[in-house]
């Protein structure tokens, strides 16, 4: 492990910010930053997955229940039939394609994090990081404050979903992704840590 980065006093506040990313990288963080919100990108899995494929559901894969499908169940459009408890419009649709959701036009914020491994024990800690550090949420010690990013996803109601369409992470409100003990309802999905675990 690389010795700690020093900052020395005076330094201007971008060098110490590219010194902590320096830092949180070799420490084994993980935690790659990119200013500003990242692009959706043109070469995303998305782009590979036209609705109404013919797609097949698996077994024991999860898919919402509470609305009606457009064509093909996980491979088309879903309508949900209380709209409103998920903080959409009558009517709204969420587009499935081969099973998975497609969240981004919900997108409150798009992370890119590096190191994810699906699981959420492992996952959020570094997800919660870049979110502390994209937020400038930084400690006295300038290691991410990782307190302050959880209280922030909780104040505005938003939650981290990996992204299997752009191999980023996205803020979604939490009425519409779920969020246990706060909005227990959600649409039922598979996602991108799924996607990551069984690559």
């Amino acid at each position: 492990m690389a010795p700690p980065v020093m900052i020395e006093k005076g330094l201007s506040e971008a060098r110490n910010s590219l010194l902590l990313d320096a830092a949180l990288t070799a420490i084994g963080i993980g935690v790659a930053r990119k200013y500003g919100k990242t692009e959706r990108s043109s070469t995303s899995f998305i782009d590979e997955l036209p609705a109404n494929s013919g797609w097949t559901r698996p077994k024991g894969w999860r898919l919402p229940k509470n609305g009606r499908w457009e064509g093909n169940p996980g491979d088309s459009a879903f309508i949900p039939n209380d709209a409103k408890s998920l903080g959409l419009t009558v009517g709204q649709k969420i587009q499935f394609r081969r099973g998975y959701p497609d969240f981004n036009p919900f997108v409150q914020e798009r992370f890119k994090v590096n190191g994810l491994s699906g699981k959420h024990v492992e996952d959020m800690p570094l997800i919660q990081a870049e979110i502390a550090l994209q937020k400038g949420f930084i400690k006295a010690d300038r290691t991410p404050n990782v307190a302050a990013a959880k209280f922030w996803l909780v104040k505005n109601k938003l939650t981290p979903h990996h992204d299997p369409f752009t191999n980023t992470v996205i803020t979604l409100p939490g009425a519409l992704h779920g969020i246990p003990g706060h909005f227990p309802q959600g649409v039922r999905h598979m996602g991108g840590a799924f996607r990551i675990r069984n690559e």
